[in-house]
């Protein structure tokens, strides 16, 4: 393999996340990058065991010296987050991760990286990996669990009759050289919104405009949500609850967002309204970008925010106009992506820096039953 690391081998956590990367590992995708962690521990000469889960079961002996002593169990998950820019040309099923080395930062182009929980992936493979007369260690038990981005589907489903530690040290917890002694609960809501349609062929409502929001950094949805970043589903329910003001319009398609624990980075929208109010309609998006441009000026310098006629006509221009949302169903989407909660609620007051309880509204998204909202809130408490 060819390490994005020049002019030197990369040490061991780095070379291992490398190689992790070049493996599609989405939710429910991990077989091969389990079987890769079980064939690396055969080479080794470790007890290895995958489950029909593809949860993988390493064990280590303990160093000279330490072999009596009680075993450790190191945890990590092997699913990642899988989101990418929509003029990202990537299958998660198939691709694996393009690395971006900038300076002594890494970052994937145009996708999520990964690090959750590849980082710990990594380590424990450099430990399982390192001659363990470098280091003094005891029994070592290394526990490689999937489907955790969805509901910790591997986990439950662990058989654990192999598993001897009553220690663990989960490699999920933030910044490297921090202990996390606690742990947050999270909660899914999925809001759907009925799809109620007018057809509105002849009416004033003439001329289509697409809506765009661009340009921002997106992050975790836990470890970021402090870092007052953008987020597109909210900025696009505050675009249109600006134009709505101003105007009669019919919200005719929306999405925004691909997973509901990453704070979005892109949303789309297509509206109808009267031809007359076409420029006005380009004047308010181009007023609230300037905006924006001042409020993110830190967190998300790129924020981009555009409003584009759409051409349509004939049998496309009549399929459009009969698939408008009525007045109070455009209403209600509009009021709920403007008026939900979003971001931190309140902070922790015992600790510095800790968000004691947050919501992300990660994926918009329509299916013939209406409007799909899917919010992760997070707590400490």
């Amino acid at each position: 393999m060819k390490y994005i690391i020049k002019n030197r081998e990369p040490q061991l956590p780095l070379r291992y996340f490398e190689e992790i990367s070049a493996i599609p590992r989405g939710s429910h995708n991990e077989a091969a990058v389990a079987s890769y962690i079980a064939q690396r521990a055969k080479e080794l000469g470790l007890y290895v065991r995958v489950d029909e889960q593809h949860n993988v079961v390493v064990k280590k002996p303990g160093s000279k010296g330490c072999e009596e002593l009680p075993a450790l169990l190191l945890q990590a998950h092997l699913d990642m987050v899988c989101e990418k820019n929509q003029d990202t040309q990537h299958d998660f099923t198939k691709d694996g991760i393009q690395l971006v080395l900038e300076g002594s930062r890494l970052r994937a182009d145009g996708t999520t990286l990964g690090a959750d929980n590849g980082s710990g992936v990594a380590y424990m493979l450099a430990l399982m990996d390192e001659d363990s007369d470098r280091f003094p260690h005891p029994p070592l038990e290394f526990l490689f669990t999937t489907a955790e981005e969805v509901g910790f589907d591997g986990a439950l489903a662990l058989d654990c009759f192999d598993i001897s530690a009553r220690r663990m040290i989960g490699l999920d917890a933030g910044s490297e050289g921090v202990t996390a002694v606690s742990s947050a609960g999270s909660q899914e809501i999925n809001l759907m919104i009925p799809a109620e349609y007018e057809t509105r062929a002849g009416s004033s409502l003439n001329a289509c405009l697409s809506l765009q929001v661009r340009g921002l950094k997106g992050g975790h949805s836990g470890g970021c949500i402090t870092h007052e970043l953008g987020n597109a589903n909210q900025i696009m329910g505050r675009l249109l609850h600006q134009l709505q003001k101003k105007m009669d319009l019919a919200l005719i398609q929306i999405s925004g967002g691909l997973m509901f624990n990453a704070i979005p980075r892109e949303a789309d929208a297509l509206i109808a309204l009267n031809s007359g109010c076409l420029q006005l309609a380009q004047d308010e998006t181009a007023k609230l970008a300037k905006a924006l441009a001042e409020e993110l000026a830190f967190s998300d310098p790129g924020v981009q925010l555009t409003a584009n006629v759409e051409a349509i006509a004939g049998s496309a221009a009549k399929g459009i106009y009969s698939r408008m949302f009525s007045a109070a169903a455009t209403r209600t989407v509009i009021d709920a992506l403007y008026y939900l909660p979003n971001g931190v609620y309140r902070m922790n007051r015992a600790i510095h820096g800790l968000p004691l309880t947050s919501s992300n509204m990660g994926v918009v998204s329509m299916t013939e039953e209406g409007v799909n909202i899917n919010i992760m809130m997070r707590s400490s408490s």
